[in-house]
């Protein structure tokens, strides 16, 4: 959040004058980290989509959903390591600049989330919210300003939309048509570092993305600002968002959608030739036709939309029931916000209906793929329905006629260009985002670590070959696994490559005198350097911990271990990945009596993210202190459930600093 903060004028969001949320009463609301640091709050609007400012991005990004307690492993907890993000085009990448103009970007997930009571998606506003309007708005932001404190816990506060004439008056010049205010104009109760990119909820549904404010926060007359993303309003941000939510779909080619209502001469199907085509049924009237382009989204015409209606999909004849059709509630239904209603004018008359529930997919129910070019003037195309069959008189079918278009019907178009348009800008988006370095993407599944974040750690060199890693307690010693003893190391420092920083001999090495190579037990041990590290801001020492931290903390490994198993890959440049630290009992169902009441295990649950070979006498950092030295593990690394096996250092701390006495 320190990028925005350069911003004049303006501050990163933070809930003041909030109180402790009910547990996963907001369950929607997604925490997004740099390593284990709160950068922002996100909304989860899919199981696989989040909504947050465009001003959090970052390269790489760790994403918690069913969070409460940050410091606390309570069950619902997912996370996930986010690398595909869509800033909204028109955002201002200049972050030293005085515009939020457009601060609004979609995250996607890896995989999808798993939906439950701590973890739901929460629907986007499909109507403008009027002054006076309360709301509620959540984060793990700082609870206090100028001087910052934030909790440990996930904060809520009741605040009201303000009137934009209001929000102009107290930041002239920089409120656009996507922005809104909310808050007390008298102050002491709004938003602040750490919650931007979080919701502002009003009427159950999402109707603004935390963006920015005044610093201190929450001062009288400067309220804090929200990114509206609104769907009932044609603003850039709406019409932005309900193009980027095709990209559910996962796919870029498509359907063609002809421009008139009904289908004149054609022909009765080939049952199920038209896998994706789906009824809309207001009651037992069918009322329009749709294309299924997801297991859980159809799009159709807007002026299709009724307040309530259920759609069918693996249909062929209306009168006799066929075992693959099924009927869907929707859940929400989103116009495209340029469609206009109240007159004739059909420009934009798209969209999207999200369904109760996904449908399963197989030979007879299958969605198409969006174009991602104009169809050429004279092409063929096929349109499908069980619409009218004569004109003026109304003779509805029981099967759906097709039609193969001959050249009279080259008016068949696509959606509309400027969906394609933003279509393609959109993937290209993620094309560039996918153009970065690959050259080490994970200790397995980590990341680069940040520059000079790691200060401590240090390389174990055989020659010029990494051996083992280990951490600086002062300018003479370093720690590591006593299973990484050699006669002679050379220790690397102040570089988060193997090149540059300082390399300094050691030949004097103190295991612990309980170690056993067989079991691993006390797997721990003192180097003693042949110099004095010269300390600075990239060579530090670590901290040793006063006491032992709780399952569910989360901790950070880092390393130059290899990024792949059972296939070795060895990576550029110092790599970090976040973990939590898991029960020793939750441990033992895993490496049963293989681990010993001096061992910590840390991993997280479903996921491949740990420590691997050349990873071994590394740290694992707990909020800034050693908690673990990497010990072992399953192999190949990082398969799911199994976690990492370290020795745990909060036990060990008499005799490290006993032994630096002894031989100093």
């Amino acid at each position: 959040m320190q990028e925005s903060e350069q911003r004049q004028g303006w501050a990163d969001t933070r809930a003041i004058g909030a109180k402790e949320c009910r547990p996963n009463s907001q369950p929607w609301q997604a925490g997004l980290f740099h390593l284990t640091h709160l950068f922002c709050g996100a909304t989860l609007i899919s199981d696989r989509w989040l909504l947050t400012a465009a001003h959090c991005r970052k390269r790489y990004l760790w994403v918690r959903l069913g969070e409460h307690h940050l410091w606390k492993w309570e069950g619902p907890e997912q996370l996930f390591r986010a690398t595909d993000f869509f800033p909204h085009p028109g955002f201002n990448q200049d972050l030293t600049a005085q515009d939020h103009n457009n601060d609004i970007m979609l995250v996607r997930l890896p995989r999808k989330a798993h939906l439950g009571p701590a973890v739901q998606p929460l629907n986007l506003s499909q109507t403008c919210v009027s002054p006076g309007t309360q709301c509620l708005i959540s984060g793990w932001g700082a609870v206090s300003s100028p001087k910052v404190e934030y909790p440990l816990t996930l904060r809520c506060a009741n605040i009201s939309i303000l009137e934009p004439r209001l929000c102009r008056r107290a930041y002239p010049g920089h409120i656009s048509d996507s922005m809104l205010c909310a808050g007390l104009w008298e102050g002491g109760r709004g938003s602040c570092q750490g919650d931007s990119g979080g919701p502002l909820v009003c009427n159950g549904t999402l109707a603004g993305v935390v963006s920015g404010g005044s610093e201190p926060c929450s001062r009288p007359r400067r309220p804090a600002v929200y990114t509206s993303p609104t769907m009932g309003r044609p603003s850039p941000a709406a019409v932005w968002i309900w193009m980027l939510l095709l990209l559910l779909l996962e796919s870029r080619a498509g359907h063609l959608r002809a421009q008139e209502s009904k289908v004149l001469e054609g022909k009765e199907c080939k049952p199920h030739s038209q896998p994706w085509q789906t009824a809309l049924f207001q009651g037992v009237r069918l009322i329009c036709g749709g294309v299924l382009i997801d297991d859980n989204w159809v799009l159709t015409a807007a002026h299709c939309q009724k307040k309530k209606y259920t759609v069918r999909v693996g249909e062929h004849s209306l009168k006799n029931k066929d075992e693959s059709e099924q009927e869907r509630a929707v859940a929400q239904s989103i116009p495209h916000p340029c469609y206009n209603s109240s007159n004739n004018d059909h420009s934009y008359d798209l969209m999207l209906i999200q369904l109760r529930g996904r449908v399963p997919l197989g030979p007879k129910v299958k969605p198409i793929k969006l174009a991602d070019h104009c169809p050429q003037v004279g092409q063929k195309c096929t349109i499908s329905g069980w619409g009218t069959v004569t004109s003026p008189r109304v003779a509805s079918e029981e099967t759906p006629p097709c039609l193969a278009a001959p050249e009279r019907l080259r008016g068949v178009t696509m959606t509309t260009p400027l969906l394609i348009l933003l279509l393609t800008f959109a993937l290209g988006s993620a094309a560039q985002e996918d153009q970065g370095d690959k050259s080490g993407e994970k200790i397995i599944d980590g990341v680069p670590c940040p520059r000079g974040s790691q200060p401590w750690q240090v390389a174990l060199l055989k020659g010029s070959q990494l051996h083992c890693g280990g951490m600086l307690l002062n300018e003479k010693w370093v720690l590591t696994a006593a299973h990484c003893m050699m006669n002679e190391y050379t220790v690397h420092m102040g570089s988060d490559r193997l090149v540059g920083g300082q390399k300094i001999k050691a030949t004097r090495s103190f295991r612990h005198p309980g170690y056993s190579t067989q079991t691993h037990a006390n797997d721990i041990m003192l180097v003693k350097l042949n110099g004095r590290a010269k300390l600075s801001s990239s060579v530090k020492k670590v901290n040793l911990p006063s006491r032992c931290d709780p399952p569910g903390t989360m901790c950070t490994v880092s390393g130059w271990g290899t990024t792949t198993s059972p296939d070795v890959t060895f990576p550029a440049q110092l790599m970090c990945t976040d973990v939590k630290l898991i029960s020793p009992q939750d441990c033992r169902k895993v490496y049963k009596d293989l681990l010993g009441d001096s061992m910590l295990c840390a991993g997280i649950p479903n996921s491949s993210t740990n420590a691997c070979n050349g990873d071994s006498g590394g740290p694992l950092t707990c909020k800034g202190t050693l908690q673990g030295v990497v010990s072992w593990g399953s192999f190949p690394c990082g398969q799911p459930n199994d976690p990492g096996v370290y020795t745990q250092v909060c036990k060990y701390v008499d005799w490290i600093k006993e032994t630096m006495r002894r031989y100093h």
